[in-house]
């Protein structure tokens, strides 16, 4: 098996799984304007194989066999986020951003903590302790 050809075929597979229309639907042409859903997508993949064989086992009856081996795998992850549309109307094309709140939240955490530690050293500063 060709490493090149399977490498393509896997990258083809995940190119078809993470298309922004198979998340979010293809384009709509309602009230003379087209919507279009823009996403950026990303994966991580990794894959093994092997082959070869083995000496025989010590001490067995079949010391002359020799095992056979061989092996295969892959695996990922990915994620398609959308990041916006496009409006198509008679004046032209707008661009509206869709705001993306699973990177709001951590970083709203990472905020607060601080706030808190300088609140802290504060209060601590005030009464001399």
């Amino acid at each position: 098996m060709e490493s090149g050809s399977f490498l393509q075929r896997a990258a083809a597979g995940v190119a078809g799984i993470m298309d922004s229309r198979r998340v979010y639907g293809d384009r709509v042409d309602a009230h003379n304007r087209t919507v279009i859903p823009v996403s950026t997508a990303w994966w991580c993949g990794g894959g093994g194989g092997g082959e070869g064989t083995a000496p025989p086992d010590e001490g067995s009856e079949e010391e002359e066999t020799r095992h056979e081996g061989s092996g295969g795998g892959f695996g990922g992850f990915g994620r398609v986020v959308p990041v916006g549309y496009i409006v198509l109307e008679e004046g032209g094309a707008k661009w509206k951003r869709i705001i993306d709140f699973d990177c709001l939240v951590p970083l709203g955490v990472i905020v607060l903590l601080a706030w808190l530690r300088v609140l802290r050293y504060w209060i601590r500063a005030k009464l001399d302790i």
